[in-house]
């Protein structure tokens, strides 16, 4: 890989956190609208691993909303 190259990618790895956290701050703002706390502060692991780390794998609406009373 030239530097030119590996400059592109840090560019475009960059561009893509950026959008991630666009993304992330708009899902836990609905999330503390609909369960009254955000995922964080309730320890809602699932959540955390799959927005934050994207190891948690394909997360449906209805599983979130088990996961948040859960963790109320």
């Amino acid at each position: 890989m030239t530097d030119k190259e590996l400059q592109k990618l840090m560019d475009d790895t960059y561009k893509a956190c950026i959008h991630h956290k666009k993304l992330l701050d708009e899902l836990e703002e609905e999330y503390e609208k609909r369960y009254g706390y955000d995922p964080s502060s309730v320890d809602d692991d699932y959540f955390i691993d799959t927005f934050h780390y994207g190891s948690g794998g394909r997360i449906t609406v209805k599983q979130m909303a088990k996961n948040a009373r859960l963790h109320s």
